[in-house]
């Protein structure tokens, strides 16, 4: 494929680059000159679970700026789309999809997981409807590639997303924000952070995000947006902390769409016209806490919340469906961690965590209706785990992971066909009870081959829970194992102006969970295959690997350039399914994984010119590039490929000579890409339908700090 050349010639380059910083960084060594005066900036995660230098942990991560979403003009997850390797992010109806290393959960249905985990400033969230609101007055987000089974455990097979929003501080502060864009959208946002006491400080923010919709008529693919969020920070001594937090999360409108897709490359959006009724009323609140209590050899970290979520959707599509679902959700993580500098560093914990959900299901399809009841669907999940760092020498350090977990799933629910005048023609019950236990480990070495350059290997497994399905039993799914094994190499070069690195990375995965419609099981006076659901089955292997480049570039105090790329294969090795009268079936071994491009870069730059007046004005670009992918396993047909794109977005943002105010225009998807973003199969044969990635959107966007 001539188009990927340039690509892989890139990515190869990175790769002998990144193989052959010790001979630069002893070159830096022996005193020789800085190429520049610039140099990037530290960037502190906590994907261990304490506070480190990104450069300085055997973790692929990518930590995303506020500032750099903010100029984006980024509402919500799927600006991530780009700023980190391998991650693909899509909305399919009310939930938000996100496949790292081509890992994704093809079930966002009440009995499905993700296989990303998802977590609002450590907090895991387990609905994927709860994912797609407002992002606002956060200090970052932290994409984590790859399994991460021992310290975040279940449904983290693929990796996990941690949003960290800006905390209390103990001085007064305080921001505004408005923006206009493309199809009347309309938005404000405000933070005001206030020192009560010298020990005492609250934080509240707030955002509200309002536009028409993409399609012909105005209003399928709207928003009608707002969130708020409130924080009190109490520090009644230097080594304890206490951190309420509470967040509410609304989302009105007609809604997301669901299109039919079509091969010819005709934007479904331009002739859709809305389906009477339709519309979303989707509310997620929850509070937390965070107790942080230094008792000099162990710091002890308490972690109880509670998440509460509903929805209320008609979706806009020509599928008629009506959607009303609750979930609530206790967890309680409490972590002993010694301090990071000691001879052998370690983590201890214990997680607890339950679902109580309701969901009802009306798929409104004439001549008939088909009822998914289900008043109970309860999951549970206890897990113990631990990690310790052995720093061997000053330069070597090995660190081991363990983490048990027991899960539990169960549901009581029915599904009913009734005619069009009421009358039930038939009734299945939906019931099963399962448990499933898994034990998983990480193993790495690290390296410190020069004070900025590490190298790394490390090998983990991961685990993504069992489920069930509608239907009699039998009607559960197996839990899905991986095992990884990963190598990497972090640099900061040229006095610290350049940062390269380098991963690469392989998968074996067993009982991969996919999920298609097919035969429910039946009662014995019920003749077979008269009743269709979606049906989660377990690929019996499958395999990914790739080479991951991640670069960062101050080429002088004013001009940066980054560079994100991945090349991965992703093959099912083993993996056949039925043919039924709702799904084709057939040998998929050998077909890529979903959503899994094998080629896939992002190229930034952005300049800052100082002005006379002591105020700046800083002009970025972005370039997106991602070869042809599949967002199905079944590849047979053409309509669920989506062809090798490219996206471009720019912004320009002027600040103020003092930083107290800016304006920033902004422009995504400059060229009007028409992009296929997620589908899902019909009960009629060859028919698709599916969401695209949003179109061209301007806009501008003031702000004023205080």
């Amino acid at each position: 494929m001539p188009g990927r050349r340039p690509l892989k010639a890139a990515l190869l380059a990175g790769a002998g680059l990144a193989m052959g910083w010790s001979a630069i960084a002893h070159a830096q060594a022996s005193g020789q000159a800085p190429v520049e005066p610039a140099a990037l900036e530290e960037v502190v995660v906590t994907a261990q679970k304490r506070s480190e230098n990104v450069q300085n942990i055997p973790v692929a991560v990518t930590a995303v700026s506020a500032e750099t979403l903010e100029k984006q003009g980024a509402a919500n997850l799927q600006a991530l789309q780009g700023s980190a390797p391998n991650v693909e992010i899509n909305s399919s109806n009310a939930a938000t999809g996100v496949a790292i290393r081509g890992i994704f959960s093809t079930n966002d249905g009440p009995q499905g997981d993700p296989a990303v985990a998802y977590h609002i400033d450590g907090v895991y969230l387990g609905r994927p409807q709860s994912t797609g609101g407002l992002v606002y007055d956060i200090q970052q987000i932290e994409v984590l590639r790859g399994p991460q089974g021992t310290l975040y455990g279940r449904n983290a097979t693929a990796g996990a997303i941690n949003v960290i929003s800006a905390r209390p501080r103990f001085d007064f502060e305080a921001a505004l924000g408005a923006e206009y864009g493309s199809y009347n959208q309309v938005g404000v946002s405000g933070m005001a952070n206030l020192p009560i006491t010298d020990k005492i400080a609250a934080r509240v923010a707030m955002r509200t995000l309002k536009r028409d919709g993409y399609a012909a008529d105005g209003k399928s693919e709207d928003q009608d947006s707002r969130a708020f969020r409130g924080q009190l920070l109490v520090k009644p001594t230097d080594d304890l902390s206490v951190l309420l937090s509470a967040d509410y999360d609304l989302r009105k409108g007609v809604g997301p769409a669901a299109y039919k897709l079509n091969v010819a490359g005709v934007d479904p959006r331009s002739t859709n016209t809305v389906n009477p009724g339709a519309h979303i009323d989707n509310r997620n609140w929850g509070v937390h806490s965070e107790i942080t209590w230094d008792l000099g050899a162990v710091t002890l970290t308490v972690l109880p919340a509670y998440h509460e979520m509903k929805l209320d959707n008609l979706y806009a599509s020509d599928r008629r469906i009506q959607l009303n679902q609750e979930a609530k959700q206790h967890s309680l993580e409490v972590r002993l961690a010694s301090p990071g500098d000691q001879t052998v560093s370690w983590i201890l914990g214990a997680y607890y965590w339950d679902e109580e959900q309701s969901s009802f299901q009306t798929l409104l399809a004439p001549p008939t209706s088909v009822r998914f009841g289900y008043p109970d669907i309860d999951a549970f999940s206890r897990a113990l785990f631990g990690q310790a760092t052995w720093h061997v020498t000053d330069k070597l350090r090995l660190t081991g992971g363990l983490r048990y977990t027991a899960d539990q799933k169960k549901q009581n629910g029915t599904t009913e066909v009734r005619n069009p005048a009421g009358v039930l023609l038939s009734r299945i019950a939906n019931v099963a009870n399962a448990q499933w236990e898994a034990v998983n480990w990480k193993a790495s070495a690290e390296y410190q081959l020069a004070e900025r350059s590490l190298i790394y290997v490390t090998a983990a497994t991961g685990y993504k829970g069992g489920g069930n399905y509608d239907g009699l039993a039998p009607n559960t799914y197996e839990p899905e194992k991986v095992l990884s094994f990963e190598a990497g190499s972090k640099n900061r070069l040229f006095s610290n102006a350049l940062q390269l690195n380098l991963t690469a990375f392989h998968y074996g995965y067993k009982n991969y969970q996919a999920s298609q419609l097919g035969c429910l099981n039946l009662p014995s006076n019920l003749a077979a295959c008269t009743a269709s659901g979606r049906i989660t089955y377990n690929a019996d292997k499958a395999t990914v690997y790739g080479l991951e480049l991640e670069s960062q570039w101050a080429i002088t105090s004013n001009d940066r350039l980054g560079v994100v790329g991945a090349l991965t294969h992703s093959e099912f090795n083993d993996f056949v399914l039925p043919v039924t009268p709702y799904s084709s079936g057939g040998n998929f071994s050998g077909n890529p994984l979903p959503k899994s491009p094998k080629s896939t870069v992002t190229v930034d730059y952005s300049h800052r010119f100082d002005l006379p007046n002591g105020g700046a004005l800083t002009a970025a670009a972005r370039a997106r590039f991602v070869s042809k992918q599949y967002l199905l396993f079944d590849i047979r047909s053409p309509i669920i490929r989506q062809d090798a794109y490219g996206t471009g977005d720019l912004n320009l943002t002027y600040d103020s000579p003092e930083g107290m105010w800016s304006v920033t225009a902004f422009a995504n998807n400059v060229t009007d890409e028409l992009v296929k973003a997620y589908a899902f199969a019909t009960s009629t044969a060859g028919v698709y339908y599916g969401t695209y990635l949003p179109p061209r959107t301007l806009g501008l966007r003031v702000g004023a700090k205080f």
